[in-house]
């Protein structure tokens, strides 16, 4: 009897010491549950591991205030303190892309974290090198400098996540550009040069693109609905030839004569397009929806059609444009 006492007694005693290790952290309103130990065993000159630990031969301890669960209030920001207990915890800083190296660096300061210090330094440098996103002002300022019947040159340049909605860049020399989750919506895009532009994510939703060329452009999880990219007796056909369109949704569009061959299509929502005459030779259609589309008079051929919905589509899909398809 005595002996299973002990052993009682043992186990409520290291289950105590097991709950007095753990700690958490009210960072600016977003709690954290961390352990002492790994607050002070890798920085134990840092305020994390002070805040938890004697100082001076001291018994008492820092007197941390807490909210009503008795989490300590730390009035800093949590964005920035996660990717620093990370650290803490395995040793490696990892940020991700939306995170700045810049609030992080502030908050290492803050804490003094040293150990992380040189390699935010080396990534707050390396921000700053990198070209900045140009915004809606910057395009309305280009716009407003170039002659009028010359075309407006833009390549190369970097617009993710800029506002370009409604802007009158037909002609414009998008080429090489970024364009990633930029919103191009309504816009004017007639003629326009997209070769090889990065536009994935981006809206297009209701712009103007007949006679846009997009040679191998990467179009990935756009938005491209109610778009139209029909040719005109002005325009060139649409020219989309080797670009990459996976899971882009281009839902009522207007594609008519457009050529997409060999481009990537995988997923992509087509639901109710005009393709008439449109070259998708040699195109990788799996898994895409073309529910209700108008495929007269279209090239199939060679295209990867496994597991493409051709439902209720509103002319005959005839054997000729599909033969070779795989």
């Amino acid at each position: 009897a005595i002996f299973i006492y002990m052993e009682s007694t043992q186990n409520e005693n290291s289950t105590i010491a097991n709950s007095n290790d753990w700690v958490k952290l009210n960072v600016g309103g977003k709690l954290f549950l961390t352990t002492r130990s790994t607050l002070t065993q890798k920085e134990p000159d840092s305020m994390l591991a002070k805040m938890l630990t004697t100082y001076d031969g001291d018994a008492r301890r820092w007197h941390n205030r807490t909210d009503t669960d008795g989490a300590i209030l730390v009035d800093r920001s949590p964005e920035y303190f996660e990717p620093l207990l990370n650290y803490l915890r395995h040793g490696r800083l990892i940020l991700d892309r939306h995170v700045s190296p810049l609030g992080v660096l502030a908050e290492a300061q803050f804490y003094g974290i040293q150990g992380v210090m040189d390699e935010l330094n080396q990534l707050v440098v390396s921000e700053d090198s990198r070209p900045k996103s140009l915004t809606r002002a910057d395009a309305i300022r280009f716009l407003a400098g170039t002659v009028s019947g010359c075309r407006l040159r833009l390549q190369g340049l970097n617009f993710c996540r800029a506002d370009l909605s409604y802007l009158d860049l037909s002609g414009a020399n998008l080429s090489h550009c970024l364009l990633r989750e930029a919103n191009l919506s309504g816009a004017n895009l007639t003629n326009c040069l997209f070769t090889r532009a990065d536009c994935s994510r981006a809206n297009f939703d209701k712009a103007n693109m007949a006679g846009v060329q997009m040679r191998c452009a990467v179009l990935d999880r756009a938005s491209m609905v109610n778009v139209c990219l029909e040719a005109s007796a002005e325009q060139l056909a649409a020219n989309l030839e080797g670009s990459s369109l996976r899971e882009t949704n281009l839902e009522n569009s207007y594609l008519q004569e457009a050529n997409l061959r060999v481009s990537c299509l995988k997923g992509a929502r087509l639901v109710g397009c005009n393709l008439r005459a449109a070259v998708l030779a040699g195109s990788d259609l799996e898994n895409a929806d073309l529910t209700g589309c108008d495929l007269q008079h279209a090239n199939l051929r060679g295209a990867n059609v496994v597991n493409c919905v051709f439902q209720d589509l509103r002319t005959p899909l005839h054997m000729a444009q599909t033969m070779d398809a795989f």
